[in-house]
């Protein structure tokens, strides 16, 4: 019997932070500190589809608008250049790679994130499905990991959520406030 998530959101500790990243081993000196210093970082699947570590596809692509965004030095990958590799999924989803962000980010991401989705809701067929993970760092404690796959018009609301909730002193008011309201009314459910 075949099943498919049409939405699902999984928020829990995780201890697979900025440290567990920049201990992996071949890592270069200079990767170490951007993964270290970085207030976002990419970073790959593990064990996936019999890949050790891969990004999903359109990963660069998403990597450039996160860049577009922000300062130099404030984004990084953490993975050699020369150990980058992408799979190709199929289907009607799109999959961004999983992401560990400090507090002092999350109103870019959420700009960064309702601009990308806008692309993507005007596409001729656009996506059904939104798959992130998002690590935040929490200075009160863990980690949270919020994983989304869902609609992509909900991402951004449904993350400053579980933000809110899980994370204590964080207010998703401020970065509410940032996504304009540009941004949310084209991201209304299509009918």
């Amino acid at each position: 019997m075949l099943t498919k998530t049409y939405f699902s959101v999984d928020v829990g500790e995780t201890d697979k932070n900025r440290q567990y990243w920049a201990s992996r081993q071949g890592l270069s000196e200079n990767t170490i500190l951007s993964i270290q210093s970085a207030d976002i970082v990419l970073v790959p699947w593990e064990n996936r589809d019999g890949l050790a570590c891969a990004f999903p596809t359109e990963t660069t692509s998403f990597f450039e608008a996160l860049s577009d965004s922000l300062e130099a030095g404030q984004i990084a990958v953490a993975v050699e250049s020369s150990q980058y590799s992408e799979l190709m999924l199929h289907g009607g989803e799109v999959r961004w790679p999983s992401l560990i962000i400090s507090t002092l980010a999350l109103n870019t991401l959420a700009n960064v994130l309702s601009a990308e989705i806008e692309k993507k809701v005007s596409e001729p067929s656009p996506p059904s499905t939104i798959e992130i993970n998002v690590i935040v760092e929490n200075e009160f404690g863990k980690c949270i990991s919020i994983d989304y796959k869902g609609p992509p018009t909900r991402l951004v609301e449904t993350l400053t959520n579980e933000l809110e909730r899980c994370v204590p002193g964080h207010s998703s008011r401020e970065i509410k406030k940032d996504v304009s309201r540009k941004h949310q009314a084209k991201l209304k459910p299509r009918k």
